[in-house]
């Protein structure tokens, strides 16, 4: 009975902890990759800006590091107001969004709100920062697993996606429509 008692013990155990690293596993990443494809790096650095900006991101800066990089700099009320409330909150009033060329592809990545918070200790967990950053995304991700069901990039023969919405991913969304849109 101690010996089954004690495999169950260790079962749970194990599990626990597996579960608590799981969890952790986004405050451990300090960047996200938010989209990789084809393109340029100056179409997608517009693309982003106009994207952060519609999600209430203010451009606070931009370099170019290296030839086929653009680095932006971004900010927003939240981070600032969690900045000022932080001693160590200079690190986290901005979120550096990075557009850089890998072979082919054109890669959007970001610094880790939750990352950052975290690793200086901030005051707020910067949740909704990191929500908004990662609401950008999912439409067209979603738009573009959809085209790779079928060889010509349309579809299923009997099957149709409807994305919902007029805000302001709507345009880009339907500039990328293989099929069309309807209205």
């Amino acid at each position: 009975m101690k010996n089954v008692f004690r495999k169950v013990l260790l079962v749970a155990s194990m599990l626990l902890v597996s579960t608590a690293a799981m969890a952790g596993d986004a405050l451990l990443k300090p960047f996200v990759l938010a989209s990789q494809g084809p393109g340029t790096v100056a179409e997608k650095a517009t693309a982003a800006k106009a994207a952060l900006a519609a999600s209430g991101f203010t451009l606070a800066g931009e370099y170019s590091p290296y030839p086929d990089a653009d680095i932006l700099v971004v900010t927003d009320d939240e981070l600032k107001n969690n900045a000022a409330q932080s001693e160590h909150g200079g690190f986290g009033a901005i979120q550096r969004v990075a557009i850089t060329r890998v072979g082919d592809n054109i890669q959007v990545s970001y610094t880790n709100p939750l990352y950052m918070a975290n690793a200086y200790r901030m005051k707020g967990d910067l949740h909704d920062v990191a929500a908004k950053l990662q609401a950008r995304e999912r439409a067209r991700d979603l738009r573009d697993a959809y085209a790779l069901l079928s060889p010509d990039g349309r579809g299923a023969p009997h099957a149709s996606l409807v994305i919902v919405g007029d805000g302001p991913e709507r345009g880009p969304l339907e500039e990328r429509s293989v099929g069309g849109t309807e209205h």
